[in-house]
């Protein structure tokens, strides 16, 4: 999970030469933990999308037991899931706080984010650890959180 000033590599989805490829979790991987998370929530996976560059997540809605819909973004490079508010594209600070049984994320190898962490300033949580390329990308795009900067899709 990110701790303040430490992000791992890949968070932002750019690569650093020195550092080679970045990690992968694939769409099936993240599925197959929406699956699990689906049966803990007594819903359904309503739909899933893999993720389309340059963003940096897939995206999909699940139903829980009442029928209300929870909108879950996974990042595609490293194993960590968050809750947002709709289905847009760009996501800088409408992180939501996970409901009781995103911890079934857990069980299946991902870490949950909660909304507290996400909304962390950038400044505070992460900004160091950034590349000069990263931290131009955050100023072009507004990106003023820890969330904006790891679900983003920057080019």
């Amino acid at each position: 999970m990110p701790s303040q000033g430490l992000l791992p590599y890949g968070a932002t989805g750019f690569a650093r030469p020195d550092d080679g490829a970045l990690p992968e979790v694939a769409h099936r991987e993240f599925r197959a933990a929406l699956h699990h998370a689906a049966r803990t929530a007594r819903g359904r996976v309503a739909a899933s999308e893999p993720r389309a560059y340059p963003q940096t997540f897939h995206r999909a809605v699940l139903t829980d037991r009442l029928g209300a819909a929870h909108t879950v973004l996974g990042h595609c490079h490293l194993r960590w899931v968050a809750f947002v508010d709709g289905s847009h594209d760009l996501h800088r600070d409408d992180f939501l706080t996970p409901p009781p049984w995103a911890a079934a994320f857990r069980h299946a190898g991902f870490e949950v984010l909660g909304r507290e962490t996400l909304r962390l300033d950038l400044d505070h949580a992460g900004w160091d650890a950034l590349t000069p390329v990263e931290r131009r990308e955050a100023r072009y795009h507004g990106t003023r959180t820890l969330g904006g900067a790891v679900f983003n899709q920057w080019d």
